[in-house]
């Protein structure tokens, strides 16, 4: 069964590459959102058990990305969250490594800069190991 992944990405070509790697990876994208707000309510819809969230989108309805990724973590805990962000900077980084989530690959990335994170999610998720040739 595939791993139910949601892209939070306000830019649409980013959204496009995520969503190739992450089904070339044997993800099946439930969802998309623009903005944390419409994340955090697709997130509570199909409850996916992978997140990929943008750093740099509009704050909605007093939700940002911080306030989503903490009610992702605390409602879904084993919810493994990427971060995929033009934002290079280390401590940046830092504070979204202290909050739990998996990677933190910087924008634009493309296949070989992608490998790192396809790394991590086969060992998060084993089961795509099996759909998908290493």
């Amino acid at each position: 069964m595939p791993v139910a992944a949601l892209i939070v990405d306000d830019t649409r070509l980013a959204a496009q590459v995520i969503r190739y790697h992450l089904e070339e990876l044997g993800c099946m994208v439930v969802g998309e959102a623009s903005n944390a707000s419409e994340g955090l309510k697709l997130f509570r819809k199909f409850k996916p058990r992978l997140v990929t969230l943008d750093l740099m989108m509009p704050k909605v309805d007093g939700i940002d990305v911080l306030t989503m990724l903490r009610s992702v973590k605390r409602e879904a805990p084993e919810t493994v969250v990427i971060v995929v962000s033009a934002i290079p900077f280390q401590k940046t980084q830092d504070i979204f490594d202290q909050e739990g989530v998996l990677a933190y690959i910087v924008k634009p990335f493309n296949q070989y800069s992608f490998q790192p994170v396809r790394i991590k999610l086969l060992r998060a998720f084993p089961e795509l190991k099996s759909m998908h040739a290493s």
